[in-house]
C-alpha cells in the first residue's frame, strides 16, 4: 500500500520532470524525466561533429543493477539493493562503450522502484551525479566527461 503512495507521489511531478543540460565544454546533450509512476528515461544526444563512444559502465547505459541516480527523502537516502561498482578507466575495451553518432540520440530506460525502497511513500527526490566520460570514435581512452552532478535536484 505504501508504494502505491509513493508511484502516486512520483507520477504527479511526471509530467513535467525534464531535466536539460548542454554544456558547451562537452559535445553531450541529457535530458532525464519520468516515464509512467517510477521509470526513468536518460537521452543522450552527441551535440558534436564526430561520433563519440560513451563510457556505460555504472551509468544509465549500464544494464546491470547500478545506482544510476541516487534517490533521497527528505534528508534521508533511500536504501538502494543493487550494486556498487569501482572503475578503472584505463585499458578499456571497446565493449565497455556505447557509440553515439554525431547528431544522434540514444535512450535508456530504467525503473528507480527496481533497486530503491520506495515503500515510505511521500516525495522523493531523484539526482543525477558523476560523470559521463566518453572517448573518440577510433579510441578507448578517455578524451572527456560531462558532470552530471551539475544537474538541478528535482523532487517527484
Amino acid at each position: 500500500m505504501k508504494l502505491i503512495a509513493a508511484v502516486s507521489a512520483l507520477t504527479t511531478a511526471a509530467s513535467a520532470a525534464t531535466i536539460g543540460v548542454n554544456k558547451p565544454v562537452s559535445p553531450l546533450d541529457v535530458k532525464i524525466e519520468m516515464v509512467g509512476n517510477t521509470g526513468v528515461k536518460a537521452s543522450i544526444t552527441n551535440t558534436g561533429l564526430e561520433d563519440l563512444k560513451v563510457f556505460k559502465t555504472g551509468t544509465f547505459l549500464d544494464k546491470r543493477p547500478t545506482e544510476k541516480v541516487k534517490v533521497t527523502q527528505g534528508k534521508s537516502r533511500v536504501t538502494f539493493s543493487g550494486i556498487r561498482l569501482r572503475v578503472k578507466q584505463t585499458g578499456l575495451k571497446e565493449s565497455a562503450f556505447q557509440v553515439i553518432p554525431a547528431g544522434e540520440t540514444i535512450v535508456s530506460e530504467f525503473d528507480v522502484a527496481q533497486l530503491h525502497d520506495l515503500s515510505a511513500g511521500g516525495a522523493f527526490n531523484l539526482v543525477s551525479e558523476g560523470a559521463l566520460h566518453y572517448a573518440q570514435a577510433n579510441s578507448t581512452a578517455i578524451s572527456g566527461f560531462m558532470r552530471l552532478q551539475d544537474l538541478p535536484r528535482h523532487y517527484y
